[in-house]
């Protein structure tokens, strides 16, 4: 018999203060074009405070690989046009579906497994409905291999945030569902 084991642990930022936030590639290059992205899947969505609605999904060459990447949509119009293509995690390992999350503050939260070493889930913030996007926000490190991720999640009426995935903790092990309770904190995207 396999027991199942849900973990709850703490979130841990890997930011210092006065670290650049991450790129958000407006304009991709050749290697993010639709001619170069073989494989795409799992789109998640979301619609933020101001009606927009914005779309997020992995991507990569010909198959799912160590450089996949998070993509990222919007549309002002309920989804009738959509602007350009933004490449909102540049690299994620393995590609891994993410999800999305409107805050009761307004923001919007992206959550993902980070399928490279060091092996993890991750999510990043935006609290100006989608436009910028927070430095990465470790909600769980240590995993034995790239083989995690899938995360849901759900904020609780106290405002902590509970996300639930798939997990293992060494490489030959077997993967269980695993959950976080993290709190993603006030105002521009840091978590405490």
């Amino acid at each position: 018999m396999k027991i199942i084991v849900i973990t709850l642990l703490a979130f841990s930022v890997i930011t210092q203060a006065g670290t650049p936030l991450p790129p958000l590639i407006l304009k991709p290059g050749s290697e993010y074009a639709d001619e170069a992205r073989m494989f795409q899947g799992i789109p998640a969505i979301e619609r933020a405070p101001n009606g927009r609605l914005w779309a997020a999904w992995y991507g990569g060459g010909v198959t799912e690989d160590k450089h996949n990447y998070i993509l990222l949509v919007t549309s002002g119009d309920d989804g009738k046009t959509w602007q350009p293509v933004t490449i909102v995690v540049p690299h994620t390992g393995r590609g891994n579906p993410p999800s999305m999350l409107k805050l009761k503050d307004g923001r919007l939260a992206l959550i993902y497994g980070y399928r490279a070493e060091p092996y993890g889930i991750r999510a990043r913030l935006s609290a100006d409905a989608g436009e910028t996007w927070s430095d990465d926000i470790v909600l769980r490190a240590g995993a034995g291999n790239w083989d995690i991720g899938y995360p849901r999640s759900v904020q609780r009426p106290d405002g902590k945030v509970v996300t639930i995935y798939y997990y293992n903790d060494s490489k030959d092990s077997d993967r269980y569902i695993g959950a976080t309770i993290w709190d993603p904190g006030k105002g521009s995207g840091t978590a405490r």
